[in-house]
């Protein structure tokens, strides 16, 4: 009995992870699979352009083309704590700096810095449920996660709006998000490894 414990312990525990890897994937993309839901605000407080509005709607997309490669290479030097807090950091920075923004080209920079911050959520959290999950669920638990992705998406699409009225337009949106990148850098990324495993 008192050897079966330890087993039960640890197979509850990663559902736990998933959980925290589901909700920071989440909390990583509320602005940025949200912003096309406050484009229009973005486009009545700028005066921009539909050409601007798009070149800014995808700038914190562009990144991680190339930044999920670099951050795969850290996630393999260095700890997923490590990595996606730095990440999760320099989205909370550059989203502060957005909101003093005064022009447009200088939001276009910040959202790309978002961009290269938001490049560390995904591989990072498919590392822990990868460490955690044996082979007869990791597919599972892995698709389990990855609906982090619509679900910050819908999650800022039901929530931007409002704020974006309450709070001031666009300012008070990207508050919002400071705040939801806060909780991202409290959940982080568990990266303490079941018993018997071994980062590899």
């Amino acid at each position: 009995m008192a050897t079966t414990l330890p087993m039960t312990s640890a197979q509850n525990h990663r559902w736990i992870i998933l959980l925290i890897a589901t909700l920071a994937q989440a909390a990583a993309c509320f602005f940025v699979q949200g912003i096309g839901a406050i484009s229009v605000y973005i486009q009545a407080d700028m005066g921009l352009s539909a050409f601007q509005i798009g070149a800014l709607v995808s700038a914190a997309q562009l990144v991680p083309v190339a930044g999920l490669l670099v951050a795969g290479e850290l996630l393999d030097r260095f700890s997923e704590r490590l990595v996606v807090g730095v990440g999760t950091l320099v989205v909370g920075i550059a989203l502060s700096a957005a909101v003093l923004a005064e022009s447009y080209w200088a939001m276009l920079l910040f959202l790309v810095i978002v961009g290269a911050g938001y490049s560390t959520a995904q591989p990072g959290g498919s590392k822990s449920v990868a460490a955690w999950f044996d082979k007869s669920q990791r597919g599972f638990a892995m698709g389990i996660r990855q609906a982090g992705l619509p679900l910050g998406g819908a999650w800022a699409t039901a929530t931007f709006n409002v704020h974006a009225r309450l709070l001031d337009g666009l300012a008070g949106v990207f508050w919002l998000r400071l705040v939801s990148a806060d909780r991202h850098d409290n959940i982080g990324v568990a990266n303490d490894y079941p018993t018997g495993r071994r980062r590899e």
